[in-house]
């Protein structure tokens, strides 16, 4: 995952900050690299599911169920989500 560049980590993250600040109504500042995902953003696991379907839409991944559950932090996904991006 070291190929990713910081430009495409920051614009990928920002998206995500923004789906998950509206879908949650929490303020940008809630969402950081380092916020728990089922902790702190993602109580349920519809919202997770919700968020997994907007990014394979958005960025044309798919993302396996293993893949999902294994995400701890924003940051995490945020890897993910480009690593896949650039298979």
């Amino acid at each position: 995952m070291s190929s990713d560049s910081p430009d495409s980590s920051n614009g990928t993250f920002k998206w995500i900050q923004n789906e998950i600040a509206q879908n949650r109504q929490l303020p940008l500042e809630a969402v950081q690299l380092d916020s728990g995902l089922a902790d702190d953003l993602l109580p349920g696991s519809f919202e997770m599911i919700e968020l997994v379907s907007g990014i394979e839409s958005k960025f044309g991944i798919r993302i396996k169920y293993e893949q999902a559950s294994d995400l701890q932090t924003v940051s995490d996904m945020v890897q993910l989500i480009d690593h896949l991006k650039n298979r």
